[in-house]
């Protein structure tokens, strides 16, 4: 097993859970892939020596679990801020899909002058 199987497992475990009985809305899986592809794109250009983290909070060459950790995090975050939206202001989640998809895709789409 490789250090990326956590980027594929630990959100397959998250969702696969029916812990919830109202569905996910779709963006929220599409914001939950970008967060891997980001995740996948950061540990790659910094095991290259391409690149450094952006984010002060886990500095600028964290490890690759350290890297992991955080954005597995995150993810739960924003997975538990959706959830916590469509139970108090159901109206506001479809705005914050639509921005976390839109900010989240231009971090990957900018993670890209690095990987290739």
């Amino acid at each position: 097993m490789t250090k990326y199987h956590a980027l594929i497992a630990a959100p397959l475990l998250a969702f696969s859970t029916p812990a919830y009985a109202e569905p996910l809305p779709k963006l929220e899986y599409a914001w939950q892939a970008l967060n891997i592809i980001d995740t996948a794109q950061t540990a790659h250009c910094l095991d290259k020596g391409t690149c450094e983290e952006a984010n002060p909070l886990i500095g600028k060459h964290p490890s690759t679990g350290k890297l992991i950790a955080y954005k597995a995090g995150m993810g739960a975050m924003h997975f538990g801020v959706t959830r916590l939206l469509q139970e108090i202001a159901p109206e506001w989640v479809r705005p914050w899909e639509i921005v976390s998809v839109a900010v989240q895709g231009g971090v990957v789409v900018a993670n890209m002058r690095f990987v290739f």
